[in-house]
């Protein structure tokens, strides 16, 4: 989560834990409009329902990069933001090391 409570977010970052100890980051740029983003919300608690619900039969798909999971296979689920302001300074300060 961001530090900056002040700061918009500008990024969700998920990262599902599996039952073989690897772990998939996914990462989604927060829509631009209202509506995009209470679509975003409900999409992320559609998959939280499934992940809950542990239904093999619907399988439980993450975007950025494409990949679907079987619910059984999935233990845990992180989700973290990035905002715009964090966002800036990561950027700056790789940009200093590459000397840009």
């Amino acid at each position: 989560m961001s530090k900056n409570t002040n700061d918009t977010v500008a990024e969700i970052i998920i990262k599902v834990y599996l039952v073989n100890g690897g772990v998939m980051t996914h990462h989604y740029k927060l829509p631009k409009t209202e509506s995009g983003t209470k679509e975003l919300i409900r999409e992320m608690v559609k998959k939280m329902l499934i992940l809950r619900g542990k239904s093999a039969d619907e399988p439980l798909e993450f975007a950025n990069p494409s990949i679907f999971y079987n619910s059984n296979n999935v233990t845990c689920i992180e989700i973290n933001s990035v905002g715009v302001k964090e966002l800036e300074e990561i950027m700056r300060k790789a940009k200093a090391k590459l000397g840009f």
